[in-house]
Order: structure tokens, then C-alpha cells, then sequence
């Protein structure tokens, strides 16, 4: 007799509205890294846009900071069972984070092929 497996479960690119494709191909021009608000890996040899995740004083004008503002970083603390205390917008101005939990799980796919060096690296 064979032990039982778990199914497994369904992929986060499976579940996605199919009619948000194009915002996640958009994302997929950032670096998963820097979109969940840590350091890339793969440091200055990275080819993908970075997203500015550190408050810096300048987010409005992008002066000083190599990180682009056009992208907000997921919310970590929206994820945890807390919640995030800062999920309205009027609540903390300095905190641009997203809280699309959908396009989270579905970028988080992409940072293992990422760190590998599969996609979006120099390898020269």
C-alpha cells in the first residue's frame, strides 16, 4: 500500500484573474527583491528596475535614490495575522506599500528563477 500524498497546491499563476496579466507583466520589469522590500541578491549585477523600499525623504522626487517610485513594495505586515495598521492611506503618509495580496503570491513565484540567475542577471 502506498502512502497518501497531499495535493498539491494550486499555483498563484493559475488562480490569477486572467484580466490582471498585464499589470503582472508590467511587474515583472521589477525585481522581485526589491518589490517584498529586501536587497536583491545579485547586487549592482541585477538588470531589472528596482523599487525604491527604503522612506526615503525623497519619494516624491526620485532625486538621490536609485530606486524607482512608480512601483510601491508589498506590505509585509499586511500579510501577517495582524494586519497592517497603516491599510488606509490617510493613516501613515510616509508608508507607499502595497496590499495586493493577489500579485504578492504571484511575484513571490518569481523570486526563486530569479536568485538563480535564470532571468534578469549579468552574467558577463
Amino acid at each position: 500500500m502506498l502512502p497518501l500524498q497531499e495535493q498539491p497546491e494550486q499555483d498563484p499563476l493559475d488562480q490569477l484573474d486572467r484580466t490582471r496579466l498585464p499589470e503582472l507583466q508590467y511587474l515583472s520589469t521589477y525585481c522581485p527583491f526589491t518589490l517584498n522590500a529586501k536587497p536583491c541578491p545579485h547586487g549592482s549585477k541585477c538588470l531589472l528596475k528596482k523599487v525604491c523600499y527604503v522612506l526615503c525623504a525623497f519619494r516624491t522626487t526620485g532625486s538621490y535614490c536609485d530606486g524607482d517610485h512608480q512601483v510601491s513594495a508589498i506590505c509585509q505586515q499586511f500579510l501577517t495575522d495582524k494586519g497592517c495598521r497603516y491599510r488606509k492611506e490617510d493613516d501613515h503618509p510616509f508608508l507607499g506599500r502595497s496590499h495586493d495580496v493577489e500579485l504578492r503570491r504571484c511575484m513571490d513565484v518569481m523570486l526563486k528563477p530569479h536568485e538563480l540567475g535564470l532571468y534578469g542577471v549579468e552574467h558577463f
